[in-house]
């Protein structure tokens, strides 16, 4: 019993130390929106945020710079994910089964692994996702 308690600990503490290492220069995070008259594709990764309107995504995109302060809140944001979790993450809304909000999905791909979530309403994500999702919303407003 003794043995069975030390295993579960050291796998219990040993999550939390990755999770708490993660780094977002390392992960490409994407929030995917779309609708029948509506398409944002916003890709965030080290060199900074590229938002592709052509459903192809054959557009040039403006690579824009984050600054340092909103790197930082990034990065302590992500920090605060559990990677693994974010597939079972429920949507707080149900406005995009009747066309009520477009349909967004974060992905993100970190260490050579992809993480998705399930689909949500655009501008209403699960909580857990909320301080990440609404930065890289502020990203998809322009001609909304």
């Amino acid at each position: 019993m003794k043995i069975a308690l030390t295993f579960f600990f050291a796998a219990l503490l040993s999550k939390g130390c990755n999770q708490a290492n993660q780094n977002i220069d390392k992960a490409t995070i994407v929030y995917h929106v779309t609708t029948r008259g509506f398409f944002r594709h916003v890709t965030l990764s080290k060199e900074g945020v590229k938002v592709y309107k052509d459903r192809n995504l054959k557009d040039s995109p403006e690579v824009v710079q984050i600054n340092s302060n909103d790197r930082e809140l990034l990065a302590n944001a992500f920090k605060k994910l559990n990677l693994d979790e974010i597939a079972s993450y429920k949507a707080p809304s149900e406005k995009r089964f009747y066309d009520g909000a477009a349909i967004a999905t974060l992905i993100i791909t970190y260490n050579g692994t992809t993480y998705e979530s399930q689909p949500f309403d655009h501008k209403n994500p699960p909580t857990q996702l909320k301080q990440l999702v609404q930065f890289l919303e502020g990203y998809t407003i322009e001609n909304e």
